[in-house]
């Protein structure tokens, strides 16, 4: 946030600046002039007080956002053993209506073990791709493997970095057979709006 910074160099008389804040935050304390809490920033004391003894600092300016970099709205696929929970079905409608307004794509992420089967039933609730992560090792919920995959799928997948019927990147647990030696495996698969299963790496 924005501050007020003094400068005692510049400040002869310190009781110039007490008299002259409206809202009493200029005091003295054990080490000279300070500003209290009461300051509403009005900046009173720059504009009137002696040339140079208080600066206004400004925020430093934040990175903008590249918003056309993101593209689709995701909804994580809540389920037990492959039974999906039927919030995902009203979350997926709500992604669905969202989407349309900002013409992007819906994405259903499907993690767990075993689901590659109930996975098709979300292309009929609006979801237009759905990614399934399905590996003996995602069948729990663990906080560790189950945040690589929402990293993956938001900076590979969301920010566009793969065709459209590749399914997202997974550096840490893919022993996929399928994968040529020494190539990065693109893990599991992608159901697209035609109801098929992509092979990542054979389209």
């Amino acid at each position: 946030m924005p501050k007020l910074q003094l400068h005692p160099e510049n400040i002869e008389d310190p009781q110039v600046l007490i008299d002259l804040c409206p809202f009493g935050a200029m005091q003295m304390g054990e080490n000279g002039l300070e500003i209290n809490a009461a300051c509403k920033m009005c900046r009173l004391c720059v504009r009137k007080g002696p040339k140079g003894a208080v600066e206004y600092i400004e925020d430093e300016k934040k990175p903008e956002i590249d918003k056309s970099e993101w593209k689709g709205i995701a909804v994580y696929v809540d389920h037990v053993d492959g039974k999906i929970h039927p919030v995902t079905f009203e979350l997926l409608g709500k992604a669905r209506e969202m989407a349309d307004k900002i013409h992007q794509p819906v994405q259903a992420v499907f993690i767990g073990s075993h689901i590659q089967q109930e996975a098709k039933e979300l292309l009929h609730y609006g979801a237009d791709q759905v990614f399934v992560y399905d590996k003996p090792e995602l069948a729990r919920f663990a906080i560790e493997p189950y945040t690589n995959v929402f990293e993956d799928h938001i900076l590979e997948r969301v920010r566009g970095s793969y065709p459209e019927k590749q399914a997202f990147f997974d550096p840490g647990w893919c022993d996929d057979r399928r994968t040529p030696a020494g190539a990065a495996c693109r893990c599991p698969y992608a159901y697209g709006t035609d109801g098929r299963l992509h092979d990542p790496g054979n389209g």
